[in-house]
């Protein structure tokens, strides 16, 4: 996606490319010591949270639905939004016979627990799929698994829609009623090995694909008391054939939007918004576990953090100029925390430092539809906030949503240094669910 107002704003940061060829010099970099770089950089005496974590309640998969790389063209050249590529499983639910009639919690619980159990696998999984090119799933609720009637769930390679999917049969909708147990959790993971395409013909050549029962991964036959519900690393080699994997999971879990900039040009390097998905499954489950029935949130937790943050060394509060009245403009890179889908925004602050005020005002919001696949208007329309400057620091700040701090730039090298040629900061107001950073420059 290209949004076109970010063409004429950060032009702002970069400059127009000149004609004589001449290489840029960098702008004034005010920390002389390893001491002022480091508080420079701890945004000392800044009120705001920029990092927060979120209980998943529905198990949603904020990077389900993200578009790739987001390309801003500008005279100076192009900058792109990051995002670290992934596995992200597209999951469908279809509902039969009595299954039908659930209301819409019950829905909801059965399928979190679901995905859920996609995570315990796709935490290790990276965007690179042979046997799966689509990275869709199906999952039949309320369909039989044929003559194995007392299965909890079955699953194929290849189901009806042509597309992996799994089969949970009534008896188990009305199981997980209520609390899914350890046990139902662990064999759902199973399941998910075997859309997976899990093949381990080292031991049981031309059978049905297990982990043999000693062995204690996820893929033997049953659960048993030292069997695990989280892949081993020979339950990710069974599914080597059809997925790329990593052996450190956090590794491909960090994922988000953010600018980098022209580092030649000022002393603001990137600012944006990282997602972190997480989930925990507790070390200590064992046999008893299984056999008490204890119940899968007690021992899983799913957790979504969504950190907002700027890089750059900040201009020292004595070095900011008194500039009477001055406009910034630019943009926001944000996760709307409902839906932890990205927003993106425009932003205008006007300062009148020598009142010590800063108005910020952000609008023309378009957010990511998870849905519709489709960008639209955010729910919210316009936010304003006033700053001040926070005593003892260079950080300026609402005390509640909103920071900001100074940076150095030079538009060409025909232009002096401007120590206060851009503001950046973080913006986390809790209010609307908003969570990102944002950049401006000086256009006055």
């Amino acid at each position: 996606m290209v949004r076109s107002i970010w063409a004429l704003v950060l032009v702002l940061f970069l400059g127009a490319c000149g004609g004589g060829g001449s290489t840029a010099s960098s702008p004034e970099t005010y920390p002389t010591t390893a001491g002022d770089v480091a508080r420079a950089l701890a945004w000392s005496g800044s009120p705001i949270d920029a990092t927060i974590s979120y209980i998943n309640t529905d198990a949603v998969e904020p990077g389900e639905h993200w578009v790739g790389d987001v390309t801003v063209g500008n005279e100076a050249g192009s900058i792109t939004a990051v995002v670290t590529e992934r596995f992200i499983p597209i999951v469908s639910f279809r509902y039969h016979g009595t299954a039908r009639r659930l209301n819409d919690d019950a829905r909801d619980e059965l399928e979190a627990v679901v995905r859920r159990a996609f995570k315990v696998w796709t935490s290790y999984l990276e965007s690179d799929r042979y046997g799966n090119p689509s990275g869709e799933f199906l999952v039949e609720v309320g369909a039989s698994c044929g003559s194995n009637s007392d299965a909890i769930a079955c699953a194929t390679r290849v189901g009806e829609l042509n597309v992996p999917t799994m089969y949970i049969p009534d008896t188990t909708v009305e199981l997980v009623q209520g609390g899914v147990s350890i046990s139902v959790f662990g064999t759902l993971a199973h399941e998910v090995g075997h859309m997976l395409g899990y093949d381990d013909n080292r031991y049981l050549p031309g059978t049905q694909p297990h982990a043999p029962s000693f062995t204690g991964q996820l893929m033997a036959p049953r659960l048993g008391d030292s069997t695990t519900v989280t892949p081993q690393y020979d339950d990710l080699v069974g599914v080597g054939g059809s997925y790329r994997y990593a052996t450190d999971p956090a590794a491909s879990d960090h994922f988000g939007w953010w600018l980098e900039l022209n580092p030649q040009r000022s002393n603001l390097r990137r600012f944006g918004a990282k997602v972190t998905r997480i989930l925990v499954v507790d070390e200590d489950i064992d046999g008893i576990a299984l056999a008490q029935g204890i119940e899968a949130d007690a021992l899983v937790s799913d957790f979504i953090k969504v950190a907002a943050f700027v890089d750059g060394i900040p201009t020292p509060a004595e070095r900011v100029p008194h500039l009477g009245s001055a406009r910034w403009n630019g943009g926001l890179f944000a996760v709307d925390t409902r839906t932890f889908q990205p927003v993106f925004g425009d932003v205008a602050l006007v300062a009148n430092l020598d009142a010590l005020s800063i108005q910020a005002a952000f609008n023309n919001f378009e957010a990511y539809d998870g849905s519709t696949q489709e960008w639209a208007n955010w729910r919210e329309a316009f936010l304003s906030y006033t700053l001040r400057p926070v005593r003892g620091s260079d950080v300026w700040s609402d005390g509640r949503a909103i920071d900001a701090r100074f940076f150095a730039r030079q538009i060409t090298n025909a232009h002096p240094v401007e120590p206060a040629g851009l503001i950046a900061g973080r913006l986390n107001d809790t209010r609307v669910d908003i969570t990102g950073a944002y950049a401006a420059g000086r256009s006055n």
